[in-house]
């Protein structure tokens, strides 16, 4: 290439910065777009990527202190839950010691009265009819009937026999109603 060539394209070159430079002061807004567009790549909402990765970053941390705040729930609950649990287990154990405690009391109890029912019933059974009758006769009809059902026959029947016959009946019709509501099968 000749001289003459090089420097005509030397000057087209230089025009063309300068039309450039030119362009540029003449419209700042397009130097900013230019240095914009090259400065940060832009996401599809617009945004820069340095952007959207800062905004990204801090979404994630609120949402990993939102999670571990909900663990830390949950594990204060996992806590209360495990120490009613315990509360209720000891209370349960205290129910069970007392109804234990409580069947004793009523197996006594049930003894006792056993054994002082069956003592009455004999000495209702030793006693002369006539005297005996005397003393039914001011008792009430059902514990009267629940002696009388107790007793051997003989003594039964000698103690009816003295009584006066509105009470012996009641006390007869006592024993045979309880008798009939008794389940057949």
């Amino acid at each position: 290439m000749t001289r003459a060539r090089r420097f005509g394209a030397m000057v087209v070159l230089a025009a063309c910065f300068l039309v450039s430079a030119t362009v540029r002061f003449a419209d700042p807004g397009f130097a900013e777009a230019i240095a914009a567009e090259t400065a940060a790549p832009k996401n599809a909402a617009g945004e820069s990527t340095e952007v959207a990765e800062s905004r990204l970053l801090a979404e994630l941390m609120e949402r990993s202190r939102q999670l571990d705040e909900r663990e830390k729930r949950i594990a204060r609950m996992e806590q209360t839950i495990s120490e009613a649990q315990d509360i209720l287990e000891e209370k349960l154990r205290d129910l069970e010691a007392a109804e234990a405690r409580l069947a004793s009391v009523v197996e006594v109890a049930s003894t006792a009265a056993e054994t002082d029912i069956s003592k009455l019933v004999a000495a209702y059974q030793a006693m002369d009819g006539k005297a005996a009758a005397a003393i039914f006769q001011t008792m009430d009809t059902r514990f009267a009937a629940g002696l009388l059902s107790r007793m051997r026959d003989e003594p039964a029947a000698g103690i009816l026999a003295q009584l006066p016959p509105d009470v012996a009946y009641a006390i007869t019709a006592h024993i045979a109603g309880r008798n009939a509501l008794a389940p057949k099968e």
